[in-house]
């Protein structure tokens, strides 16, 4: 099945929302993974579904080559998806990826924002990237950190390699919330400030890729 859509962020809401949670990633599709009885991937506008009839070794080999095939042929287009390929891989529970596509974190600027949780030092941490023009994410983020200001306690941190930081408490859970140049994101609803912290200046260093 080939499932096209008006633009590769909407292929991609679908993809995401049907994910399997115990699916396993796939080589030749940044975003798709192989589930027990077939592979599912986006790629450009198109969300694609390749069902295998049986689970014998012989069948999966097949559908795992036409798999591969439709992903070359079908034209690679991330539009709108630059803040996906932001988001880290390493230590990402890949079934909780998810694309908000407007009021993120009850922001009216905070729009095509993608976010995950992932595994750190013991924790898991929700993380959240938007990409905008500088200026808009500059505005965005100071104003969040206002906003976390009227309802909790908010504090500006030192910069981190080139982005602005601040922290918030904000009904008992942490924000760590940067801003550099176009990229605006953090950490939301932690219980750990300082892991919080620590998994968003890690970020910023290029530590956490």
């Amino acid at each position: 099945y080939e499932y096209r859509f008006d633009s590769p962020v909407d292929a991609f809401g679908m993809f995401a929302l049907e994910r399997d949670p115990k699916g396993k990633p796939l080589d030749f599709a940044p975003d798709g993974y192989s589930g027990e009885m077939g592979f599912f991937f986006r790629q450009g506008a198109v969300y694609v579904q390749i069902i295998a009839s049986d689970v014998k070794l012989e069948t999966m080999a097949v559908a795992y080559a036409i798999a591969g095939n439709r992903a070359k042929e079908l034209p690679a287009d991330d539009s709108g998806l630059a803040g996906r390929r932001k988001l880290p891989a390493a230590g990402m529970i890949a079934d909780t990826v998810a694309f908000v596509p407007e009021n993120a974190q009850g922001q009216a600027a905070f729009k095509d924002v993608f976010q995950a949780k992932y595994k750190f030092d013991g924790a898991e941490l929700p993380f959240f990237i938007m990409v905008a023009a500088p200026d808009d994410a500059a505005k965005a983020w100071q104003s969040f950190q206002d906003f976390c200001g009227r309802f909790g306690k908010a504090e500006i941190l030192p910069d981190v390699n080139g982005g602005k930081i601040f922290n918030a408490q904000v009904f008992g859970k942490w924000k760590v919330v940067y801003q550099r140049d176009g990229e605006l994101g953090g950490v939301f609803d932690a219980v750990d400030a300082n892991k919080a912290r620590t998994f968003v200046e890690k970020y910023l260093r290029g530590e956490i890729k």
